[in-house]
This record gives C-alpha cells, sequence and structure tokens, in this order.
C-alpha cells in the first residue's frame, strides 16, 4: 500500500473521528488529545496531518459539505421533471 494512501486513510479516519466528537460534545469542548486518542494515533501523526485544530475543524466541514452536496445532487438527478427536481433538492435536505 503505498504511504500517500496510508496517509490519506489516516487523515480521513481523524476526520471522522473529530466529526464524531465535535458533534456530540460541541467544537471547542473537544480537545486534540482526545481526537488523537479517539484516532489511535500518535501525537506526531495528528500534528503531521492537521498542524492545528483550525485545519481540523476545515476539514471536518469540508467533509459535511461534501456529504450533504453529494446527496442533494443523487437526490436532483434521481427526479424526472425540473418540479420534481426542484422539490427532491428539498425533500433531501
Amino acid at each position: 500500500m503505498a504511504t500517500s494512501t496510508v496517509e490519506a486513510d489516516t487523515r480521513a479516519h481523524i476526520v471522522a473521528v473529530a466529526d464524531e466528537l465535535f458533534y456530540a460534545r460541541g467544537i471547542q469542548s473537544v480537545g486534540m488529545d482526545e481526537i488523537r486518542t479517539g484516532a489511535g494515533v500518535s501525537l506526531k501523526k495528528l500534528y503531521a496531518a492537521f498542524p492545528g485544530k483550525e485545519q481540523l475543524v476545515a476539514a471536518v466541514l469540508t467533509g459535511r459539505h461534501e456529504y450533504w452536496e453529494h446527496g442533494i445532487e443523487q437526490a436532483v438527478a434521481a427526479a424526472g421533471t425540473p418540479r420534481d427536481r426542484l422539490l427532491a433538492m428539498y425533500d433531501s435536505l
């Protein structure tokens, strides 16, 4: 397995753990050490992937944005008429 794939997988795992913790308790209530523990990575690896909490929060928000956009795009693409596409967007939300 290529190093970049491992790094991408590790980053994705850290983001998923952070997303879960942020959603459950709030961004301000969750520290980097708790994210490190939850993700099962070393502090060095966490800070290599995300130099600061701000970068990690941005990655979490980007992931949520992509998730919602993808869901709306799928719902709209499955609808037949322009009216149904418009309604599908709102139904998806």
